[in-house]
């Protein structure tokens, strides 16, 4: 049942970053056929993380849930201007385009229930064969969450900063933060969503 829970909420601030973002995608990929719906849960995901880390980096507020919620009202109310300004076309838009958007959501919804079923057949974090880099993405990643300013604190030197890129760890930090998960299991979480991310 936990488990269920914690794709559930995962899976439901996806749709809420989707949807913030999606007039903005609608704007910004106007001349694709799909107007870049399917972009739609990556550029809210990268707009909100862009906004939390850029106030964390410069010191103004912390890597907190309150920052990345005011991230998430910034872009709905970005979102909110646009549509406002096209919200004719916009609708008709949605109307026509139904069964595109039933199939993007199927889609995506297969994909990444395909993977979290692949992670939970085998949600061990470290590669069986031959180690691998998980123990180290999983080391970033739960500095990233627990630091409280960027660059994050180096998980493995006392009192030093992560030299090393991170923003892919810190893009899943964030869905971490908003949904409460523990990294572990949104570490696994993590891995289906790129992978439906990319399909889409």
């Amino acid at each position: 049942r936990s488990t269920a829970v914690a794709v559930a909420c995962w899976w439901l601030a996806l749709a809420v970053l989707g949807l913030a973002a999606l007039p903005l995608t609608y704007t910004v990929f106007g001349r694709l056929r799909g107007r870049g719906y399917l972009f739609a849960r990556s550029l809210g995901l990268l707009v909100v993380g862009y906004i939390n880390w850029l106030l964390a980096s410069l010191g103004l507020l912390g890597n907190r849930l309150t920052t990345l919620w005011l991230g998430i009202a910034v872009l709905a109310a970005l979102s909110a201007w646009l549509t406002w300004r096209q919200q004719a076309a916009f609708a008709a838009w949605l109307r026509e385009h139904r069964r595109f958007i039933l199939f993007s959501e199927a889609l995506f919804a297969a994909a990444f229930l395909l993977f979290v079923g692949s992670r939970i057949l085998n949600p061990d974090l470290w590669q069986p064969w031959n180690g691998g880099e998980k123990s180290m993405e999983f080391a970033f990643l739960n500095a990233i969450v627990r630091s409280p300013s960027f660059p994050p604190y180096d998980p493995y030197y006392a009192h030093g900063y992560m030299n090393y890129y991170y923003y892919g760890q810190y893009l899943m930090a964030v869905l971490i933060k908003l949904t409460g998960i523990t990294p572990s299991v949104g570490f696994n979480l993590a891995v289906a969503t790129l992978f439906a991310l990319t399909v889409a």
